[in-house]
This record gives structure tokens, sequence and C-alpha cells, in this order.
């Protein structure tokens, strides 16, 4: 076809313009989205969820070159996690592409980087006490001394560079095959660090009342860095 499906292929789009008076939207089984063409080269977009969240901004321009088959362009999604967890959480999706062919038949290939922030960023502290033995007070727990405080945070956050190649050809009079792949590779980090303390009660057992507090070393972890990488294909076919 040469309509505005013309312009993007199962997620990823080409870098053939949506024509003035092509508006159109879309109903996927995540929501709803709709796309404007404000100018001859670029358009905006919104896509969201049936339930209106997390919602995101698409942002397209592209160029045509002297060789009718060979253009270019970039592109963006800015997203916000919306009334979800109060609207904390933010990411986007950066990249630049090329394509060649015309709009029936051809070839794209992108590249691009991407974030998600959940926005959680609080923090919180934890005593570390003295690692020792403390005798017990009349079967009472002694006041513990401190020797310091441990402040730890929670969150979540990811990077990922993306390479995208995507294609379609016709394969009939109204009817064409497309092709689309990704290939993400992500780094996550759930910016956190934890530690604790084994704090053991040795008790009388005639009585068992407290007699001593052990103490043992602080132990301390930090989250690790996650990197994986993931391959999305998605073929299909287009009438």
């Amino acid at each position: 076809t040469s309509g505005a499906f013309s312009t993007r292929y199962q997620f990823t789009t080409n870098c053939f313009p949506i024509k003035k008076g092509e508006n159109y939207a879309m109903v996927n089984l995540y929501g709803p989205e709709v796309h404007f063409a404000v100018h001859k080269d670029f358009s905006v977009g919104v896509m969201s969820t049936w339930i209106g969240s997390p919602i995101a901004l698409a942002l397209k321009y592209t160029r045509g070159t002297a060789n009718p088959k060979l253009n270019y362009g970039v592109g963006a999604l800015i997203g916000t996690s919306g009334y979800l967890n109060s609207g904390r959480g933010f990411g986007g999706l950066y990249w630049g592409m090329v394509t060649y062919g015309d709009r029936r038949s051809n070839v794209t290939l992108s590249v691009g980087y991407g974030h998600f922030n959940d926005g959680n960023d609080w923090t919180q502290t934890q005593p570390i006490y003295q690692e020792g033995v403390y005798q017990a007070i009349d079967g009472m727990v002694p006041e513990l001394p401190i020797a310091g405080t441990n402040t730890y945070n929670d969150g979540f956050n990811a990077q990922a560079p993306i390479i995208g190649l995507a294609g379609q050809t016709k394969v009939g009079k109204k009817a064409s095959f497309i092709y689309d792949c990704m290939y993400i590779m992500g780094r996550t980090n759930n910016n956190s660090s934890y530690g604790y303390q084994n704090i053991d009660y040795i008790y009388d057992q005639n009585n068992w009342m407290i007699q001593q507090v052990v103490v043992g070393p602080w132990q301390s972890y930090n989250s690790n860095n996650t990197n994986q990488n993931l391959l999305i294909v998605m073929p299909g076919m287009r009438f």
C-alpha cells in the first residue's frame, strides 16, 4: 500500500513521512495510538494503554535525498508513567534511521538508545552496631553502641543501545510481508545498597531471661548491575 501505514512496520518506523491528510489511529492489544502529520516531513503521535498510563509522545522527522530510493530520519518516544507510581516514572527512546526502497518494498536500518527510570529514589538509614558481646541488664537487652549508619535507596533504572532492522515487500496486489527486528543490549540497576547484622540473644535455660547479646559483623551488599541482550523478531502480513 502507499497510505499512512506504509510509514511503519510492526513497531518501528521507516523514513517515509505521513502525507498531509493521512493522519491515522491504531488499536493494539495493549492500547490505542494516534499520529498526525503537522508538516510534510514531521509527524506527532500519542501512544498509551487501555488504562491511560503509561503514555508516550511520538515524534518523527524524515528527509529525502537526491536518490528517490534513499531516505533518512530521526525519531523519539518520550514517555511517563502517568498516574501510575504518581507520575514519577519516565523514559525515552531516541533513534536515527536510513531507509532504502519505495513505499511498497523497502528496508530500514535504525540505531537508537532507550532508557527508563521508575522514579523511586527515596532513601532510608539503618544503624550499624558495634560488633561484640554485651551483658544483659536484669534480663533486658542493653543499649547497643552504634558504630555508624548505612544509607540505602530503592529504585530501578535501565539503559539500552538498540539496533533495528526492518523491511517490507509486496507479495500481492494488496498484500505485503512485514519484517521487524530489534536487538536490545540492556543494562539494569535497581539502585540498592543494603546490609545486615546477626544479633543473637543468649538465654538462661532456667528462667529464660536474656543473659547476653552477641552482635555479629556488619555484612553489606550492593545491587549488581545486570546486562541482558534481547532479540525481538516480529514478522507479519499487511493487507
